[in-house]
């Protein structure tokens, strides 16, 4: 009969089905949305008011980045808006006129956001009420019918309310870059109305100079724009032949260049629209060009990767997967060595586990009713028929802290202790290693240095509290577990309270 494995009956898969849902594969959700706590669980009403209100909000965040997305035409309308105010700009204009114009601008703001605050509140206030009553009232819908009126009314509400935030948002831009232009052109004026005594005569002139002192921004002076200036000198020419033509030409170059421009911006949005639709129909993304450099020490392996997006990035992930495999690497670099100095740790067939608490003893709970500092120490190839005076004298009380003492094992293992100092450490690490049959080769301290305040270790009294005996004999029937050699194994693990120096009675170290 052939053996048939089916990846729907893997512990890890059903694991995985458990935690994620579904087909069990593990899915990024890319979409503007503000999760809460109660996803995955029924709120109450309070609750079931909140959440679609909250994704109505991502929905209407989603769509006006959208909506102000750039395009030619766009920055195109913002270059001949700018001209146009520009040249029709009052530079004589007085301090008073342009603080006026500031506080229209604010007030358009003030108006403009009232006016979409309100629309706001009244959509939400009717969410608010229709998802309320179908709650209350089981009999006509419950809490389906008041998910449904959250949502259809929220997209009624995102179409409502789509255009008012893009111009709200649009006037919001241009009132602060209006008011920030003038208030520094007024501070520019003033200090060139207040520079030193012959500076503005050496630059301007004594008669230009005498003006801009007393005549630049005086309340009621002469109009300064360019467009009055133009007008004013269109007019004085003599020749009405001559005027009349230059005032026509003038108009409509200006009015020729705009449609030119427009003409220009859009066919350059349909063209860039057109290629990302390619793009997207390919479903490989737009054309990138990356330089990756797997090792930042190695400046000289650089890579240049060019490509659809997606394919780039697969590319990339292979390059640093491939440079992570021989970084640094010989080929046959281990052939020939000592067999000595490439030693690991074999199957591990006795293990002992000591557990250390801050209580000394039952319940495991510090006054306050906090949970206990705990320390689990495992002793690798641990002694066989330890008594439990050597047990007892092993497993003393010591203080814990963020001392570390490693100690390289012999049989190709590591044990670690931590301490409150560097010698405690070391004397906890020796006096467990009297229960293991392993010599140290070499013994380090460190101390940790930064840590979560959560987590950092503190000087602490622990008392043993338990000791866990693992030990594994071959198996005869062949049913344990195996090893990496094929053998079988049967596991035999005991736990005993070492809290007490009482001896339990089933104490039997194999």
């Amino acid at each position: 009969m052939t053996l048939v494995i089916r990846a729907s009956n893997l512990f890890s898969r059903i694991e995985r089905s458990r935690l994620v849902g579904g087909d069990g594969i593990r899915k990024i959700s890319t979409s503007l949305r503000f999760s809460t706590a109660d996803d995955e669980e029924e709120g109450g009403i309070i609750q079931r008011i909140i959440r679609p209100a909250v994704r109505f909000l991502g929905w209407a965040i989603s769509g006006i980045i959208r909506g102000l997305g750039f395009s030619a035409t766009k920055i195109f309308q913002w270059f001949v808006n700018g001209v146009n105010a520009l040249y029709r700009f009052d530079w004589n204009r007085s301090d008073a006129e342009i603080r006026q114009l500031q506080r229209n601008n604010n007030l358009a703001m003030a108006s403009i956001w009232g006016s979409v605050t309100g629309q706001g509140l009244g959509w939400l206030a009717g969410i608010a009420v229709g998802a309320g009553v179908a709650y209350l009232c089981p009999v006509i819908g419950g809490g389906a019918l008041a998910k449904s009126i959250a949502a259809t009314v929220g997209t009624e509400a995102l179409e409502e309310l789509y255009f008012g935030l893009r111009s709200a948002i649009g006037q919001t831009v241009r009132s602060v870059g209006s008011n920030s232009l003038l208030s520094a052109y007024m501070q520019i004026r003033r200090l060139i109305k207040n520079a030193p005594p012959g500076w503005l005569e050496t630059i301007f002139g004594d008669e230009n100079a005498q003006f801009l002192r007393e005549q630049w921004g005086r309340e009621g002076g002469p109009d300064m724009s360019l467009a009055n200036l133009t007008e004013t000198k269109i007019e004085s020419i003599g020749s009405d032949a001559l005027r009349v033509f230059i005032e026509s030409a003038l108009d409509e170059s200006w009015d020729s260049f705009m449609e030119a421009g427009f003409i220009v911006a859009a066919e350059l949005d349909t063209a860039y629209a057109q290629h990302q639709q390619q793009e997207s129909i390919s479903g490989l993304g737009p054309s990138r060009g990356i330089e990756l450099v797997p090792d930042k020490q190695a400046r000289g392996e650089t890579l240049y990767l060019e490509g659809p997006e997606k394919l780039v990035k697969q590319q990339a992930i292979t390059a640093l997967n491939t440079h992570r495999l021989v970084y640094n690497r010989d080929v046959g670099q281990v052939v020939g060595q000592p067999a000595g100095d490439w030693y690991r740790a074999g199957f591990q067939r006795r293990q002992a586990t000591i557990v250390f608490r801050s209580v000394a003893e039952p319940p495991w709970r510090n006054s306050d009713g906090s949970r206990v500092t705990e320390a689990s120490y495992s002793i690798p190839d641990c002694k066989a028929g330890v008594s439990w005076a050597e047990l007892q004298a092993a497993c003393r009380p010591y203080q814990w802290g963020p001392h570390r003492a490693t100690a390289k094992l012999d049989n190709g293992r590591q044990m670690a202790v931590y301490g409150a100092t560097d010698q405690e450490a070391e004397n906890a690490l020796e006096r467990l290693l009297r229960l293991s049959t392993a010599n140290i080769v070499a013994l380090n301290t460190s101390e940790e240095k930064r840590r979560n305040p959560k987590l950092k270790k503190y000087p602490t009294q622990v008392y043993p509290a338990f000791a866990t005996l693992l030990v594994r004999v071959p198996s005869v029937d062949g049913a344990g577990r195996t090893d990496l050699d094929g053998t079988s194994w049967d596991e035999d693990k005991r736990r005993w309270p070492i809290w007490s120096e009482q001896q339990p009675d089933d104490f039997v170290w194999r």
